[in-house]
């Protein structure tokens, strides 16, 4: 099997969280208040801290934050730990921590330190404690959808924060927007309607939670149920809840973007009408004067999300001009689909989605709360009719159901292995996997057609090109995240490429490749700007613990998933922005046991020193794109652009 591995300029934009939600004591019923105190009183510790004490926690606390930011697990555990001997740890050092540990991926562990603040009453000791329980929950809520991909965990732990006696210690709206960016990950639909009705009814009713606490939803509330409804193909519904944020809150930055999602639903369903009128409504929106100016791009204020920040952001601080370089690439990639957008309806072609669907595998349930349907091949196909039907519009659709079932029941298999349920007891294990060849033998010939996967696909940019620029392969792509692999299905839908031969996974790229996917079915892989572990991890990402792993391409990964797939001769590409993941990764691949599995695919070739910037062994990390004939792909020119080179260069253009 080949390797290449190579650098480009594309980057990845981050932001920081910033909901609103006070969790401040103003203004709060003076009885409510008195029996929090009364409590907080009779669970105090005997001993209070000194003032040098205090200080000396205040730092330590603020230690854990910082390794939150540098996502260092090892030092978290150990100065939680020290906190801990010292008797001083309270609200703030336990709701740090919790944040710290599922940032680290260890939502494990924040669970029990949380059931561990819970048991000792931590969080009922006055009034900042109470105030640390609901952010120290809404960080747990982070962990079990970013960590655990648990929305049934996360349900369980709102439900059980709504029903606190005291209004301060119930959820903000910062608590409901960490929750619905966990359905937008995760497909919760009907979790995330279900949320918004609440904050609008009961939640809004109640003058404390409303005001005081921050319980109404905001715009990324709004914004994010519309998202949403719009990857279920709910284009009407999504309409009437857009209009309705507007109505009640008025226009902010993402406000365009929910007319862009219901656009391109509504082109995918066929609906001319709606579309056209939703594409014009989000291009006002966009090309409006601003606040900040009117040769601004959007406004610098946001709308409660990621990137939201206040007014005084306008200034010239690097945040703000930062902010303003990603609004303005933002800008302009909404502006680029709602033309692909309008392009399409004027073609008046209705999108044949049945082939589409049919080869659309949503095998991840995302929710412990429900039962397992992966024993045998009618239950994994009853399963995965039933995701497509919640999260990829196929409900209500029985013919192109129908179809569907034909293509995934002929697909699918049962395989059985030895594993051990205890370590003195050994058991037949069966699983329902996936072949690709068979998957697409209806739309061509796939045992003589190469079948390419692309990992981390994002919105599926760079396949549905490579896909256009060489139609004769089979091409799928494969994404974690619902609302981006929601994306790819429509994109590929409006550019003409539901015709049998392109088709998508939709959840983890590890449980894909190393439990769902026969072997040898691959020809070409692809990882384009895959997430990096932190710099701190880069010593220990060798290892591989499935269970503590920050990013993707593990070593266990490589070779359990990548090679198992590929067939004999096939090639995996990976393609990074960060130097020294690369470095990290051609290091990796070096050595035993990967030496054994994968070779350079360029050594001796002509393209061999192309680009040659480091070598491991008889691997070479290269920054100049591999040729198509070789890896399977173009990376030359537009075939090969993604959205993360584009903000790189807006970002470069910028600067000057």
């Amino acid at each position: 099997r080949g390797i290449n591995l190579s650098e480009s300029s594309g980057t990845c934009g981050r932001g920081k969280s910033s909901g609103r939600g006070s969790t401040e004591g103003k203004g709060r019923g003076k009885g409510e208040l008195e029996r929090l105190m009364d409590v907080g009183a009779r669970r105090r510790p005997s001993t209070e801290l000194t003032h040098e004490q205090r200080l000396e926690l205040f730092g330590l606390n603020g230690q854990i934050a910082e390794f939150a930011r540098a996502k260092n697990l090892k030092k978290t555990k150990e100065t939680l730990h020290t906190i801990e001997e010292r008797g001083w740890a309270n609200g703030h050092t336990y709701a740090t921590a919790i944040n710290a540990l599922c940032r680290c991926g260890d939502w494990r562990e924040a669970e029990a330190v949380l059931a561990k603040a819970d048991a000792a009453g931590v969080f009922q000791r006055g009034m900042q404690n109470a105030a640390s329980s609901v952010v120290g929950r809404t960080a747990m809520l982070r962990g079990f959808c970013e960590g655990a991909r648990d929305l049934g965990k996360a349900r369980s732990l709102l439900e059980r924060m709504e029903s606190k006696r005291f209004v301060f210690e119930r959820p903000n709206v910062r608590t409901a927007n960490t929750f619905l960016r966990g359905c937008l990950q995760l497909g919760g639909v009907a979790d995330a309607e279900k949320l918004l009705e609440r904050m609008e009814g009961q939640w809004s009713s109640e003058d404390k939670w409303r005001e005081e606490h921050g319980g109404a939803p905001d715009h990324s509330s709004y914004e994010m149920v519309v998202a949403l409804l719009c990857q279920a193909l709910r284009h009407t519904d999504a309409s009437r809840v857009a209009e309705r944020c507007m109505e009640r809150l008025g226009s902010a930055s993402g406000s365009p973007g929910m007319f862009v999602v219901v656009a391109r639903a509504a082109a995918v369903c066929g609906d001319w009408a709606a579309s056209a009128a939703a594409s014009k409504r989000g291009r006002a929106l966009l090309t409006a004067p601003t606040s900040c100016g009117a040769n601004s791009a959007v406004d610098i204020v946001g709308s409660g999300g990621k990137r939201g920040m206040s007014k005084e952001g306008c200034g010239g601080d690097a945040r703000a001009r930062s902010l303003a370089i990603f609004q303005a690439h933002q800008k302009a990639e909404s502006l680029a689909e709602l033309k692909e957008v309008d392009s399409f309806v004027e073609r008046r072609v209705v999108p044949k989605l049945a082939p589409l669907w049919a080869r659309t595998l949503v095998f991840e349930e995302g929710d412990s709360h429900q039962s397992k349907d992966d024993t045998t091949v009618e239950a994994a196909t009853r399963g995965v009719l039933r995701r497509l039907s919640c999260r990829f519009g196929l409900s209500g659709r029985k013919s192109e159901a129908k179809k569907a079932q034909k293509v995934l029941s002929s697909a699918l298999s049962v395989t059985s292995k030895k594993g051990k349920r205890k370590k003195s007891e050994e058991a037949e294990m069966t699983s329902v996997q996936l072949d690709l060849i068979k998957l697409f033998s209806e739309a061509v010939d796939a045992d003589a057609a190469p079948i390419n996967l692309e990992l981390c696909s994002g919105g599926g940019e760079w396949l549905a090109a490579q896909a256009k620029r060489n139609p004769s392969a089979c091409w799928m792509a494969c994404e974690l995240r619902q609302d981006r692999a929601a994306h790819c299905f429509q994109r590929f839908a409006l550019q003409g490429l539901s015709h049998g031969r392109v088709g998508l996974l939709a959840g983890d790229a590890v449980d894909a490749l190393q439990h769902r996917l026969c072997r040898c079915t691959c020809s070409h892989l692809f990882v384009n700007h895959p997430t990096p572990p932190h710099q701190t991890d880069l010593e220990t990402a060798a290892e591989g613990n499935a269970e503590s792993a920050t990013h993707l391409l593990t070593a266990s990964f490589l070779r359990n998933g990548c090679a198992k797939l590929l067939v004999p001769g096939g090639t995996l590409t990976i393609c990074t922005d960060s130097p020294e993941y690369g470095r990290w990764l051609m290091k990796t691949l070096s050595e035993p046991p990967l030496s054994k599995l994968f070779e350079d695919a360029l050594m001796g070739t002509d393209a061999d020193l192309n680009g040659h910037c480091a070598k491991a062994g008889k691997v070479r990390l290269r920054n100049k794109p591999p040729p198509a004939e070789v890896c399977g792909a173009e990376y030359s020119g537009e075939d090969g652009a993604s959205y993360f080179q584009r903000l790189k260069r807006d970002e470069r253009d910028s600067r000057g």
